[in-house]
């Protein structure tokens, strides 16, 4: 599986084109929300809890530089302060996951997946999303599928990865930060691919254009 272990400041990065790539992140949300937003009800107080911590604790301690906490109302610390932009989120999780994650979306430059146990204790399940960035599958289609389910298109994914992987999620700890890279070749520069870039069994690739200066990797 290629793990690694990590810290929790290598877990969101920042760099030169935040401001961009945020606001940028801020159209697709407004644009797709049904393709990259999504969220069951059984994933709130996970994502709730994410969100609580991402807000209040994480990005203004690791970056208070670009985030602060501020007063809002009546001397009460409340609100996260983006130095970057000038908008104020509060700290409270909004009513709806779905409206939590479209927060967490446009603040961050990464997307996320959330995992639940399976009721039946056999694997995990995936639960809610925030995805601008999906290389040419859509992950809102995935929502409800187990791991095993969601890999199934991968070649020797069953007979080599499915128990492992598992496993994996069973022994991971709380506080346990872990890391693995993957990489895929793309055939524009278009960050947001909900389809078109894996080829499946039986599927049929009509032949494009490709200019080779606007290929990402």
């Amino acid at each position: 599986m290629a793990v690694e272990k990590s810290s929790v400041s290598e877990l969101i990065e920042m760099d030169w084109n935040y401001l961009n790539r945020v606001s940028w992140r801020q159209k697709i949300i407004q644009d797709h929300p049904e393709t990259v937003v999504g969220a069951e009800d059984i994933c709130e107080p996970a994502i709730n809890e994410f969100y609580t911590w991402l807000l209040g604790t994480y990005l203004p301690t690791r970056f208070p530089r670009m985030f602060r906490l501020s007063t809002a109302q009546k001397g009460v610390t409340n609100v996260l302060r983006s130095l970057v932009t000038g908008e104020e989120f509060c700290l409270d999780p909004p009513e709806k996951p779905v409206d939590a994650l479209k927060i967490v979306g446009r603040l961050v430059d990464d997307d996320f997946q959330f995992l639940v146990r399976s009721e039946d204790g056999d694997g995990y399940v995936l639960k809610g999303i925030v995805t601008c960035c999906p290389s040419g599958f859509d992950m809102s289609k995935k929502i409800n599928l187990k791991l095993r389910d969601i890999h199934k298109p991968i070649p020797g994914y069953k007979e080599k990865l499915e128990k492992s992987m598992d496993r994996f999620f069973d022994r991971l700890e709380v506080g346990t930060f872990v890391k693995r890279v993957n990489w895929t070749i793309t055939t524009s520069n278009e960050l947001f691919t909900p389809s078109g870039t894996h080829l499946y069994e039986g599927e049929e690739m009509p032949e494009v254009e490709i200019d080779i200066n606007q290929v990402s990797f």
